[in-house]
């Protein structure tokens, strides 16, 4: 993987022990930048999140490399853009949106909403 691709680190238990004091405790899951990976399989990434055991999912505010030696890591994934996930999200979005205005166009005409007159007293 080149340098500067999004990865995605699964933890191994004895990772998610030796870094807890880098990444915090049960931490299983860093997702983040690619810095380097040098000759021995250690990985520099900056993390940009990083997943607890209990699904809690925490922003990272740091810019310096976190170094992950091979025996912390259990499984390393590259994210990359997906057209196809954008376009059907996009396409859901703009569908849900129509079906929101044609429902809202069709309670307006009940009456009842600002600017509508009152009805007439009774006789």
């Amino acid at each position: 993987m080149p340098a500067g691709a999004d990865l995605r680190v699964e933890l191994t238990p004895i990772g998610a022990t030796r870094l807890a004091a880098l990444v915090g405790p049960r931490a299983v899951r860093i997702d983040g930048r690619l810095v380097s990976r040098d000759s021995g399989g250690t990985l520099a990434v900056v993390p940009r999140s990083i997943l607890s055991m209990d699904g809690m999912q925490s922003a990272w505010s740091g810019d310096a490399p976190v170094l992950l030696p091979p025996d912390a890591v259990a499984l390393v994934t590259r994210r990359q853009f997906s057209r196809r996930r954008t376009v059907v999200t996009a396409t859901s979005a703009a569908v849900a949106a129509v079906i929101i205005g044609v429902v809202a166009v069709r309670r307006g005409d009940k009456g009842g909403g600002p600017g509508t007159p009152p009805p007439p007293p009774p006789p």
